[in-house]
């Protein structure tokens, strides 16, 4: 998937449209508190993404809507287990070091009575939106000026800052790096959101272990 190629759908406006969903999904606290509604970050994602591809003129694949990624599910199978391994062993060191300079490490709980409520949010909402809107609509807004390197920077930057107020974990700090690198690697929306639900299923696990150990 190159979005270097000049394609047959007009430009400036897909790019304008989602270039403004991603500055939105940033702005919603302030536009929430000033005008006085509650403006959902899901629903703003899925009407650009509407706009987007109605005003695309081509093959919805060449805007990541691929059922099968380019290397085919097993690869990408064996290539998230060893991602998953590597971001396991970036939260522990991480662990360590915090631990061994006398941090203070959050320790973040699941209440296993809402694990339906948690199970919908962390395994499909969180990211379906996300990965719409740092992952498909930022490339088709800047994937075309930067190049794939440019947007890979850029994807991992932003999803890191989106969560620096949340949940600045070590995984939320390179998780949106190797995720984008998958989108354009894969050429499918559909890796970097199986890859992302997994690895948020898996924190989901540790967080109730945590809910009983601690």
């Amino acid at each position: 998937m190159s979005m270097r190629k000049e394609p047959s759908y007009s430009v400036a406006a897909t790019q304008v449209i989602a270039l403004l969903i991603v500055v939105a999904n940033f702005l919603l606290p302030y536009i929430s508190r000033h005008l006085g509604a509650d403006w959902n970050e899901a629903a703003i994602a899925l009407l650009g993404t509407i706009a987007v591809v109605i005003l695309y003129d081509g093959n919805a694949g060449d805007l990541g809507f691929r059922r099968t990624p380019l290397q085919g599910w097993w690869h990408w199978i064996k290539i998230t287990l060893w991602l998953g391994l590597c971001v396991a062993l970036i939260v522990l060191i991480c662990g360590a070091v915090a631990l061994a300079m006398g941090w203070e490490i959050p320790i973040r709980r699941a209440n296993p009575r809402f694990l339906l409520y948690y199970l919908l949010f962390m395994g499909i909402y969180a990211p379906l939106v996300e990965e719409v809107i740092f992952r498909f609509l930022l490339a088709v807004a800047c994937r075309s000026l930067l190049g794939d390197k440019g947007f890979i920077l850029l994807s991992g930057f932003l999803f890191a800052a989106a969560h620096w107020g949340g949940n600045p974990s070590p995984e939320n700090q390179v998780g949106g790096f190797l995720l984008a690198w998958a989108f354009v690697r894969s050429q499918t929306i559909l890796v970097p959101l199986a890859m992302h639900s997994a690895g948020n299923l898996i924190a989901l696990s540790v967080q109730i272990i945590n809910w009983y150990v601690f």
